[in-house]
This record gives C-alpha cells, structure tokens and sequence, in this order.
C-alpha cells in the first residue's frame, strides 16, 4: 500500500504529475482513505502501469483508439448480439484491467432520438434488474444511463 508519494514514485513521476494523472478513469481507484489522504494497492498501479493502458507519449489517443473508447473507460471490441432495441458489444474495462483483461458487456441503443418514454422506462428498468440480480464473479454492473444525441 501506499499514497500518492510511493505511487509516483512507483510510475517514475512527479507528485503533481501523479495527481493529474489519477483522475483519469482508467486509473485504479484508492483502496481506502487515511488522515494523509488516498492510499492504493501499489501492485494493482504497477500491473496498471504495465498493462500497456498508461500511454507514455504525449498528445491525444489515435482516431481509431478514441473511436472504439467509450467514456474513457471502457475499450469496446467486437459486436456480440443484436436485438430490436440495441447492439451488445464485448468490451475491455480498462480501469479494472490488471494483467488480466477486465471483460465487460457494453448496450448500446441504435437509435435514440427515436426512443420514447416507454423505451427510456424499460431501459432503466433492465438496468435496476441487473443491479440487483447480476451476482456472477465476473461482472460488475454499471448503471449509468444517459441518452446522447
């Protein structure tokens, strides 16, 4: 364990350097709090910073990287289903990604300046029904939903 100290330190970069860089949100989250402040698993940073997510040049990600990269965090990889409603893609969880790749199953809505209220009241439903229900080791629900234009 460690804070922000031992973290750069870890990743060979300033304290402030360090700071910036945690707010991204593939970045690990702290496991816990002290008087001090945040404190990490410094093995989770390190299999982070190895993981090949941590870009070392400067500058903005490739067209195609941005593309495929969906709220920062999540590296949508192939189309898995295909429904009515939506697509459901098969996606890479690049804030849980350690040595191992953090699997993700990621919906999205074909066309949402068609949808209706009824459409926006199911899709809020399945995802209260998935936060309740999903108990599987591997997964992790996320219920954030916000249309976008």
């Amino acid at each position: 364990m460690g804070g922000a100290t031992e973290v750069a330190d870890l990743l060979g970069i300033s304290r402030q350097r360090m700071l910036k860089l945690r707010e991204r949100p593939d970045f690990p989250d702290p496991i816990g709090t002290l008087a001090q402040g945040d404190i990490w698993d410094l093995d989770e940073v390190a299999a982070w910073n190895r993981s090949g997510l941590r870009k070392s040049t400067s500058g903005r990600p490739t067209a195609k990287s941005a593309a495929s990269t969906l709220g920062g965090r999540f590296l949508v990889e192939d189309k898995i289903d295909s429904g009515g409603f939506a697509d459901v893609f098969r996606a890479v969880d690049k804030k849980k990604s350690g040595q191992i790749p953090a699997m993700a199953g990621i919906k999205i809505v074909k066309d949402v300046a068609a949808l209706d209220p009824e459409a926006v009241r199911r899709f809020k439903r399945e995802l209260r029904m998935l936060d309740e229900d999903l108990s599987h080791p591997h997964s992790s629900p996320t219920t954030e939903w916000q249309p976008q234009a």
